[in-house]
């Protein structure tokens, strides 16, 4: 399987991720009514993902320490849970950043009102592909088609990485190392009020 470089973004805020958190989750409930095919919704968000290889994302650690990401596809499962009321906070889960996928669908339904759950990590989407999954979800479960991204985040990863080694970026990171030098760069809060323990 080939493997790809983290963008400086997704390194950043996986190094945010290492101790278990849900502050990058990116969840959304979206209300369904009453008419729901759960195959066809089931269809429509496959064939998302079949347009948006990123979200498919596994990263893994090699054997020195680094990181690196696969493109690792499947049949998206979306379990159908029968529920007297939603509790919204126990919806959320951590992810666990390492050797598994980066989001989960759950189809709910309360009564005869079917909902929607699905988180995604902030690794691989942002409040942007949150509203072009969302805006493409009813095309699709129309049997409608929505076209491929042109660059996906496997392909942004490998380009970055190949700027950074360029001399236009040695030259820009060689202006700011001069530019700075010298200046001091902590940024410990210092305390200004003692506070008198006797």
């Amino acid at each position: 399987m080939e493997k790809y470089y983290l963008s400086q973004s997704e390194l950043g805020i996986l190094l945010e991720c290492l101790n278990p958190t849900t502050k990058y989750n990116l969840p959304s409930l979206l209300p369904l009514g009453e008419n729901i095919d759960v195959n066809k919704l089931r269809k429509a968000i496959n064939k998302f993902f079949e347009k948006h290889l990123g979200l498919f994302t596994v990263i893994r650690k090699d054997e020195e320490g680094g990181f690196y990401k696969e493109c690792l596809k499947e049949e998206i499962e979306v379990p159908l849970i029968e529920l007297d009321k939603i509790d919204k906070k126990a919806l959320v889960k951590e992810f666990n950043v390492f050797d598994s996928h980066l989001y989960r669908f759950e189809l709910l339904k309360v009564k005869k009102e079917y909902y929607l759950f699905f988180d995604f990590h902030h690794i691989i989407a942002d409040g942007g592909s949150m509203k072009l999954f969302i805006d493409a979800l009813e095309p699709l479960y129309e049997g409608k088609d929505i076209d491929k991204e042109e660059q996906s985040s496997f392909e942004y990863g490998n380009y970055e990485k190949e700027l950074l080694k360029s001399d236009e970026f040695k030259k820009a990171e060689a202006y700011y190392k001069e530019k700075y030098s010298g200046l001091d760069a902590d940024s410990t809060v210092v305390e200004d009020i003692k506070e008198d323990k006797r």
